[in-house]
């Protein structure tokens, strides 16, 4: 019998079972150790008040706790994507699994960020309690031989495999002592290893689409619980069925990113065996999950100790690095046809520091970055940088996502940003471009929306064309629709912050000099009304990005009410006593 759970008003649905086996996971979890909005970064204010704050480690264990599982499985990333990750890395990753207790968990390609030191200690402290499964992924000297991995495991009646995408090469910044097999095949290879071949389960960090590809081909297994492409099942589609030629019968299971879901399968065994998928739930962790008293202190630690970590000096700057308003597009334009800078190089800056990540991941097309001025909320005073002073630019933890676009797609976007400038919502505007230079012309006689025109676009130093493809990277705020934009394909999210990224690249380049060259250059006519209204905005903006490290410091999760709402008293999977369960 299958339960849905609409998310928008419950958080558990069960039902009372008998010899079965509860299997519950998650994957993509990214280092949210604190709530978040819905947007995915920190939980703001004007998420608390909507009740719209999600996942947090300390949700995360109530909830788990609270669905009573037999086997709990991590299916890769559990990495990457938040303040804590970026100043604790494994010191924090370690801890908050021996929090979770996981049964299972595998390689995601985050994993990999943070070189063999990070592997090497997560997988060797958490050994006692988790069983970290790699079928596919080997390692050769710098003492890993003797990682305590698992090539497979039989437990449960059920042999247990995993498989990480053979993408993760061109992904991450894998050391040269790490070899990643064929997925399919090396998971065949400890299937007949196993004693139990009869019923198989992979944990997989692969993606979606790969999934289902490996349930048609690999015919003995019964169940992947995957990861990596943030698949989101919340629409009644969990767990997906894959029927195979021969009529056998595959499940495909993943519970999108950020800890916002639960997977919940329950299994038992026909007469011969053989497992048997019996029920299933997709539990939303959100605000009516009340947080592990427990844990909310200890990850409340970690956070109190960010603020000692913020003075600690990242590098020098040679000059002012300009944020801020000035991102969102010149003040003034002189209006006798010379161009003037948008004058934006912390949008640069950020931009030049995305494509320094990309360097490391092999593509054959050119890759431009684009962004939005919004996103950039302060600057750096010439001279000594924290960790505060990145924070306050970069406050929302948004993280870097690709695209394979056209360049008239590319050309669309660019069209949008400009189309803000001369009103007073500009956070669209192009704020920052790497390998990429925008030359526009403002009519100040035309109407908002349509006073810009594009005169053009180089990429690499040549004319963007319309018809050929290019890798655009951007951030998560807008390639999910914020601020405007849209887009004709999905990004993929690399999971590396933008603070991260700028943080590395400013340790790599320190002394650093800000970027003087053109990359948004406007011209303009008429402009004389348009420079009064500009002059207003700019001298009635009043934002202050000074409070925003401290705000993520505190964090939302200590000003919550612990008393929020109590989840709905529900049994176990399937007779769910609430309106909002159907069966």
């Amino acid at each position: 019998m299958a339960v849905r759970c609409f998310t928008a008003l419950l958080l558990f649905c069960s039902v009372v079972r008998a010899n079965t086996l509860r299997l519950c996971h998650t994957n993509d979890f990214h280092a949210k150790y604190l709530e978040v909005g819905d947007s995915n970064v920190k939980c703001q204010w004007w998420d608390s008040v909507k009740d719209n704050c999600y996942s947090g480690i300390a949700r995360l264990s109530t909830a788990l706790k609270s669905l009573s599982c037999d086997v709990k499985i991590q299916a890769g990333d559990w990495v990457q994507g938040s303040l804590l990750d970026t100043v604790f890395k494994q010191d924090i990753a370690i801890e908050a699994y021996k929090w979770i207790k996981y049964d299972f968990a595998t390689f995601g390609n985050h994993e990999f960020d943070y070189g063999n030191t990070h592997i090497n200690d997560t997988v060797r402290q958490i050994a006692p309690l988790t069983k970290f499964l790699s079928s596919n992924v080997f390692f050769s000297g710098q003492g890993m031989e003797d990682l305590p991995l698992f090539r497979f495991v039989d437990l449960h009646g059920i042999c247990w495999v995993s498989a990480l995408t053979k993408e993760t090469l061109d992904l991450a910044a894998v050391e040269d002592n790490v070899s990643i097999e064929d997925e399919d095949s090396f998971m065949v290879k400890y299937i007949k290893q196993c004693a139990q071949q009869n019923n198989v389960i992979a944990i997989t960090h692969q993606g979606y689409n790969n999934d289902i590809e490996t349930c048609r081909n690999v015919k003995e297994i019964d169940i992947i619980i995957g990861g990596h492409s943030h698949t989101n099942l919340n629409e009644g589609q969990y767990p997906v069925k894959v029927t195979r030629d021969d009529g056998s019968v595959c499940w495909v299971t993943q519970t999108y990113a950020h800890g916002r879901y639960i997977g919940v399968l329950d299994i038992n065994f026909d007469e011969n065996g053989k497992v048997l998928l019996n029920s299933h739930a997709y539990i939303p962790v959100d605000f009516r999950v009340k947080y592990d008293p427990e844990v909310l202190l200890k990850v409340q630690l970690y956070n109190y100790q960010v603020a000692k970590k913020a003075g600690e000096v990242i590098a020098t700057v040679t000059d002012d690095v300009i944020g801020g308003q000035p991102c969102r597009g010149p003040e003034s334009l002189p209006g006798d046809g010379s161009y003037v800078n948008s004058g934006c190089s912390m949008g640069h800056l950020v931009c030049d520091a995305m494509m320094h990540i990309a360097a490391g991941h092999a593509s054959d097309l050119p890759r431009v970055c684009f962004m939005n001025g919004g996103t950039l909320r302060n600057s750096f005073s010439e001279g000594k940088v924290t960790l505060r002073d990145i924070v306050n630019v970069l406050p929302f933890g948004n993280t870097i996502v690709s695209m394979t676009l056209k360049g008239s797609a590319i050309l669309d976007a660019i069209n949008h940003g400009l189309s803000v400038y001369g009103t007073d919502n500009k956070g669209a505007f192009p704020g920052g471009m790497s390998n990429m230079i925008l030359k526009a012309h403002v009519d100040g006689s035309k109407s908002p929306g349509s006073m810009v025109t594009v005169e053009s676009v180089t990429i690499d130093g040549m004319a963007l064309e319309e018809d050929k493809d290019y890798v655009l990277l951007t951030n998560s705020y807008i390639a999910a629709g914020g601020d405007g934009y849209s887009w004709p394909v999905e990004g993929v999210d690399w999971g590396t912050m933008l603070r991260e990224a700028t943080q590395t690249y400013l340790e790599k380049h320190d002394p650093y000099s800000p970027v003087t060259e053109g990359r948004v250059l406007m011209k303009g006519s008429d402009v004389a009304s348009i420079n009064d209204a500009n002059a207003a905005i700019y001298a009635s903006d009043s934002s202050d990005s000074s409070l925003m490290f401290m705000d993520e410091t505190v964090g939302v999760e200590t000003e919550l009410d612990e008393t929020l709402v109590t989840p709905p008293q529900v049994d176990r999977i399937g007779s769910c006593k609430h309106s909002t369960c159907s069966a």
